[in-house]
Protein backbone atom coordinates (compact mmCIF):
# COMPACT_ATOMS: atom_id res chain seq x y z
CA UNK A 1 0.00 0.00 0.00
CA UNK A 2 2.98 2.48 0.84
CA UNK A 3 4.78 1.72 -2.19
CA UNK A 4 1.68 2.36 -4.49
CA UNK A 5 1.41 5.80 -2.96
CA UNK A 6 5.04 6.66 -3.81
CA UNK A 7 4.54 5.45 -6.86
CA UNK A 8 1.56 7.25 -7.75
CA UNK A 9 3.32 10.34 -6.20
CA UNK A 10 6.26 9.79 -8.53
CA UNK A 11 4.10 9.26 -11.41
CA UNK A 12 2.32 12.50 -10.70
CA UNK A 13 5.07 14.92 -10.39
CA UNK A 14 6.48 13.72 -13.09
CA UNK A 15 3.45 14.49 -15.06
CA UNK A 16 3.09 18.03 -13.49
CA UNK A 17 6.18 19.04 -14.93
CA UNK A 18 5.52 18.11 -18.32
CA UNK A 19 2.35 20.38 -18.27
CA UNK A 20 4.05 23.40 -16.10
CA UNK A 21 7.20 23.94 -17.94
CA UNK A 22 6.14 22.94 -21.36
CA UNK A 23 9.62 23.80 -22.27
CA UNK A 24 10.65 20.46 -20.14
CA UNK A 25 9.03 17.89 -22.48
CA UNK A 26 11.06 16.25 -24.56
CA UNK A 27 14.54 16.99 -22.64
CA UNK A 28 16.87 15.09 -20.30
CA UNK A 29 16.46 17.75 -17.82
CA UNK A 30 12.61 16.89 -16.92
CA UNK A 31 14.05 13.91 -16.10
CA UNK A 32 16.71 14.87 -13.08
CA UNK A 33 14.63 17.30 -12.17
CA UNK A 34 11.81 15.25 -11.64
CA UNK A 35 14.37 12.49 -9.92
CA UNK A 36 15.84 15.50 -7.94
CA UNK A 37 12.40 16.87 -6.59
CA UNK A 38 11.30 13.04 -6.21
CA UNK A 39 14.00 12.40 -4.13
CA UNK A 40 14.01 15.52 -1.78
CA UNK A 41 10.40 15.39 -0.96
CA UNK A 42 11.30 11.53 -0.11
CA UNK A 43 14.19 12.87 2.01
CA UNK A 44 11.83 15.50 3.78
CA UNK A 45 9.72 12.79 4.25
CA UNK A 46 11.95 10.73 6.25
CA UNK A 47 13.21 13.99 8.00
CA UNK A 48 10.44 15.52 8.86
CA UNK A 49 7.38 13.38 8.30
CA UNK A 50 7.99 9.60 9.35
CA UNK A 51 5.40 8.41 12.29
CA UNK A 52 7.91 9.10 14.99
CA UNK A 53 6.73 12.70 14.99
CA UNK A 54 3.63 11.72 14.69
CA UNK A 55 3.76 9.75 18.03
CA UNK A 56 2.50 12.64 19.97
CA UNK A 57 -1.12 12.90 18.15
CA UNK A 58 -1.40 9.08 17.34
CA UNK A 59 -0.63 8.00 20.82
CA UNK A 60 -3.09 5.69 23.25
CA UNK A 61 -2.95 8.79 25.62
CA UNK A 62 -3.70 11.15 22.79
CA UNK A 63 -6.42 8.98 21.54
CA UNK A 64 -7.96 8.86 25.32
CA UNK A 65 -7.87 12.61 25.52
CA UNK A 66 -9.81 13.15 21.79
CA UNK A 67 -12.49 10.33 23.46
CA UNK A 68 -12.58 12.06 26.65
CA UNK A 69 -13.18 15.29 25.36
CA UNK A 70 -15.50 14.35 23.04
CA UNK A 71 -17.30 13.10 25.58
CA UNK A 72 -17.20 15.78 27.80
CA UNK A 73 -18.60 17.76 24.89
CA UNK A 74 -21.86 15.69 24.81
CA UNK A 75 -22.53 16.09 28.40
CA UNK A 76 -22.30 19.61 28.50
CA UNK A 77 -24.39 19.86 25.52
CA UNK A 78 -26.74 17.83 27.91
CA UNK A 79 -26.34 20.43 30.56
CA UNK A 80 -27.28 22.86 28.01
CA UNK A 81 -30.25 21.41 27.30
CA UNK A 82 -31.12 20.98 31.41
CA UNK A 83 -30.93 24.02 31.27
CA UNK A 84 -33.02 25.23 28.92
CA UNK A 85 -36.51 22.76 30.55
CA UNK A 86 -35.43 23.82 33.95
CA UNK A 87 -35.77 27.67 32.77
CA UNK A 88 -38.97 26.75 30.76
CA UNK A 89 -40.49 25.02 34.08
CA UNK A 90 -39.49 27.59 35.89
CA UNK A 91 -41.35 30.53 33.66
CA UNK A 92 -44.36 28.30 33.92
CA UNK A 93 -43.82 27.79 37.36
CA UNK A 94 -41.20 30.06 39.39
CA UNK A 95 -42.36 28.08 42.86
CA UNK A 96 -40.86 24.75 41.73
CA UNK A 97 -38.54 24.63 44.08
CA UNK A 98 -37.38 21.05 42.55
CA UNK A 99 -36.83 22.99 39.28
CA UNK A 100 -35.22 25.94 41.12
CA UNK A 101 -32.36 23.73 42.83
CA UNK A 102 -31.48 21.42 39.69
CA UNK A 103 -31.29 24.71 37.87
CA UNK A 104 -28.60 26.07 40.29
CA UNK A 105 -26.66 22.99 40.23
CA UNK A 106 -26.19 23.21 36.55
CA UNK A 107 -25.60 26.28 36.66
CA UNK A 108 -22.94 25.27 39.05
CA UNK A 109 -21.20 22.63 36.78
CA UNK A 110 -21.70 25.55 33.95
CA UNK A 111 -19.39 28.00 35.83
CA UNK A 112 -16.97 25.18 37.29
CA UNK A 113 -16.35 24.22 33.65
CA UNK A 114 -15.68 27.48 32.98
CA UNK A 115 -13.06 27.97 36.12
CA UNK A 116 -15.34 30.19 37.58
CA UNK A 117 -14.65 28.47 40.92
CA UNK A 118 -16.39 31.66 43.38
CA UNK A 119 -20.24 31.17 41.00
CA UNK A 120 -19.99 27.79 41.26
CA UNK A 121 -19.57 27.63 45.34
CA UNK A 122 -22.27 30.26 45.32
CA UNK A 123 -24.42 28.26 42.62
CA UNK A 124 -24.21 24.89 45.04
CA UNK A 125 -24.63 26.88 48.41
CA UNK A 126 -27.95 28.29 47.35
CA UNK A 127 -28.73 24.75 45.70
CA UNK A 128 -28.23 22.96 49.08
CA UNK A 129 -30.56 25.79 50.71
CA UNK A 130 -33.54 24.72 48.42
CA UNK A 131 -33.18 21.01 48.58
CA UNK A 132 -36.22 20.11 49.99
CA UNK A 133 -35.87 17.63 53.25
CA UNK A 134 -36.86 14.85 52.15
CA UNK A 135 -35.13 11.42 52.24
CA UNK A 136 -34.58 11.29 48.81
CA UNK A 137 -32.51 14.11 48.15
CA UNK A 138 -30.32 13.49 50.83
CA UNK A 139 -27.84 11.80 48.51
CA UNK A 140 -28.18 15.21 46.05
CA UNK A 141 -27.06 17.00 49.44
CA UNK A 142 -23.81 14.75 50.04
CA UNK A 143 -22.71 15.10 46.49
CA UNK A 144 -23.28 18.83 46.69
CA UNK A 145 -21.65 18.73 50.07
CA UNK A 146 -18.95 16.91 49.36
CA UNK A 147 -18.26 19.14 45.81
CA UNK A 148 -18.53 21.94 47.91
CA UNK A 149 -15.72 20.87 50.26
CA UNK A 150 -13.23 19.39 47.54
CA UNK A 151 -13.69 22.73 45.84
CA UNK A 152 -12.99 24.68 48.79
CA UNK A 153 -9.96 22.53 49.61
CA UNK A 154 -8.42 23.23 45.99
CA UNK A 155 -9.26 27.28 46.51
CA UNK A 156 -7.68 27.87 49.98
Amino acid sequence: MNSIFWLMTFLLLAISFVFILPWLRNSLTMLVISTLITASSYGLYLAWGSSQHLKQYYSVQAKFSRLKQAELRQLLAEFRKEEFRLRARLEKDPTDQDAEWRLLDVLAIKALHNHEYVQAVQYWEKALAKIPDRQEMEIEKGRISGILKAIRKITH
